[in-house]
This record gives structure tokens, C-alpha cells and sequence, in this order.
């Protein structure tokens, strides 16, 4: 990642933070983990950092209230979130920015384009503000769009590798 020095909170069960650590950890970041409300709000409070990545929890109710609790709070509202899920449904995705997420990414996660999306979050946060409801409802959509091309790339697929091994597609 090319941001210089950056501070990532990591919000989330501890099972994932290795390979979160393993992918994400570079010369110029700096990861610190979490995995309880509380904890998050008194790392928040310890230090300043430039983007929050809310894992999947084991109750997703719990990811969706930590995300609004950091928005809606002036001093953390403006630090960019990303939302990662097991469950890439249209209603979790709506949920998420619902909750004040600035992008959703679910899983199995491309790496390269995680590190991509964390650069563009941080710059973003520390030049623009993005935290306006226009933008965050026209990420939502986008995100949307994107998880219905990608559900017709997979049927497609399926079809195609179907009438490949000679079953009827109808």
C-alpha cells in the first residue's frame, strides 16, 4: 500500500486478524486489532487512525452497530470504513452503507484490489471529504451494480460450463 504511515483499525473476530496481518501488514502500516465495542472506542480514543476495517463478526448485528456508533460520533465520524462480509447479499451491502460504511467488499477477498480500495479510502479521507449522504448513496449503488454483474458473470459461467459437458442449459 502506498499511503505513508498509515494507521488501520481492525475491527473484528480474532481468527481473521492473521491474514489480515499476513496481506495487509507493509512498511508503511500500521494495523491495530480489536474485536469488542469497547475496545474499539478506546483505541479510537488513544490514537488517530486513517481508515477502520469492520470484519465479519460472528453476529453481524454487532458490525453493522460498530459502524454506526463510529459515524455517528463527531471526532471518528470522518474516518473512512470498510465493510467486509461472509454474506455479500443485496440486503447486508444495503445494511452496511446504511450503517455509514464507505465501501463493502465480501468474501473471498482479492487482496490486491483490498490494498487498492484501503489507498483510495485513505487518500480520500485525508483530501476530500466523502462523507457526505450523496456519496456514500452513490457508492451503494455502485456496489450493487457491481454484485448484480458479478451474480450474471456466475450464471453465465455456469450455463456455459453446463452446455459444455453436454446438459441442456433449458
Amino acid at each position: 500500500m502506498e499511503s505513508d504511515n498509515s494507521k488501520i483499525l481492525v475491527f473484528g473476530i480474532e481468527k481473521c486478524w492473521q491474514i489480515v496481518a499476513e496481506n495487509l501488514q507493509g512498511e508503511n502500516t500500521q494495523l491495530k486489532f480489536s474485536s469488542s465495542i469497547s475496545d474499539l472506542l478506546s483505541s479510537l480514543n488513544e490514537s488517530s487512525f486513517d481508515l477502520i476495517l469492520l470484519l465479519d463478526l460472528e453476529n453481524e448485528d454487532d458490525a453493522f452497530s460498530a459502524c454506526k456508533l463510529v459515524k455517528s460520533n463527531p471526532h471518528y465520524k470522518n474516518i473512512p470504513v470498510i465493510f467486509f462480509s461472509f454474506n455479500g447479499n443485496k440486503k447486508t451491502i444495503i445494511e452496511a452503507f446504511d450503517a455509514g460504511a464507505d465501501d463493502f467488499v465480501s468474501y473471498p477477498v482479492d487482496w490486491f484490489e483490498l490494498k487498492d480500495k484501503i489507498d483510495l479510502r485513505i487518500f480520500m479521507g485525508k483530501n476530500h471529504n466523502s462523507s457526505t449522504d450523496s456519496y456514500r448513496e452513490n457508492q451503494k449503488n455502485l456496489q450493487l451494480i457491481t454484485h448484480e454483474i458479478m451474480n450474471l458473470k456466475y450464471e453465465i459461467y455456469n450455463q456455459f460450463k453446463s452446455h459444455e459437458a453436454g446438459q441442456r442449459i433449458c
